[in-house]
C-alpha cells in the first residue's frame, strides 16, 4: 500500500512541476521548481495524493508570491480562504501563509496559537530556503547549498479548520505576528 501511495504521490509531483513548466515566468521558472519540490517533499504522500495538481500547484505558487518581497527580521503572515474565482485554486480549509527567518521553535510556536484559539491544524508544509534580496526585500532568487549571501528563511503553509468570519481570520494573522515576534525575541 506504501508503495502505491509514494508511486501516486511521485505522479502528482510530476504533474505540478509540469503546471510550473507552462504557467510559471520563464525568468523564475527554474526557482520555482527548486521550492516546489522542496514543498512537495515535506507533505506526506497521502495529503499529495488527496489533493488536485491545480491546487497544490496554486497554494505552492501563493506561498512563493507571499514571499516575493519580505525585509529580514519581519515576519509576513496571510490568512485567507483561497477559491477558485479569486485565487485560482481551492482549499476546503483557511489557509495560513508565513515567511519568517528561519528560527528555532516557529512551527511548534504557531501550531500553539492556533490550539490556543480553538483551531485543528491539517496540513502543515514548511520549507526552508536560502534567499537572496536586494536593498528593498524583493527576492533574486533562491541560493543552492553552499552559496554564500543569502538568508535562511521559514515558509510555511498551514491549512487550519475553515475560518469563515473576516474579522476572526484577521485577528488569527496578528495573533500569530505577534507570537513571531515573541520568538524572534526569545531566539535573538
Amino acid at each position: 500500500m506504501a508503495a502505491n501511495n509514494d508511486a501516486a504521490a511521485a505522479e502528482r509531483v510530476e504533474a505540478v512541476l509540469s503546471l510550473v513548466a507552462k504557467r510559471a515566468d520563464p525568468r523564475e521558472r527554474a526557482h520555482l521548481e527548486a521550492f516546489g519540490r522542496a514543498y512537495l517533499a515535506g507533505l506526506d504522500a497521502e495529503d499529495v495524493i488527496e489533493r488536485d495538481a491545480l491546487d497544490l500547484y496554486g497554494a505552492m505558487r501563493s506561498l512563493w508570491q507571499v514571499a516575493g518581497t519580505r525585509t529580514p527580521g519581519e515576519a509576513r503572515v496571510r490568512v485567507f480562504n483561497p477559491s477558485v474565482d479569486e485565487q485560482g485554486w481551492q482549499s476546503p480549509h483557511t489557509v495560513v501563509e508565513i515567511v519568517n527567518d528561519d528560527m528555532p521553535f516557529l512551527v511548534d510556536s504557531v501550531q500553539m496559537e492556533i490550539l490556543r484559539q480553538g483551531l485543528a491544524v491539517n496540513l502543515i508544509a514548511h520549507p526552508i530556503a536560502t534567499v537572496r534580496r536586494d536593498a528593498e526585500g524583493r527576492r533574486l532568487g533562491l541560493l543552492r547549498n553552499g552559496e554564500e549571501g543569502g538568508v535562511r528563511e521559514s515558509l510555511m503553509h498551514v491549512e487550519v479548520e475553515r475560518v469563515a468570519d473576516a474579522a476572526r481570520r484577521s485577528a488569527l494573522a496578528a495573533d500569530l505576528g505577534r507570537v513571531l515576534a515573541d520568538v524572534r525575541a526569545v531566539v535573538g
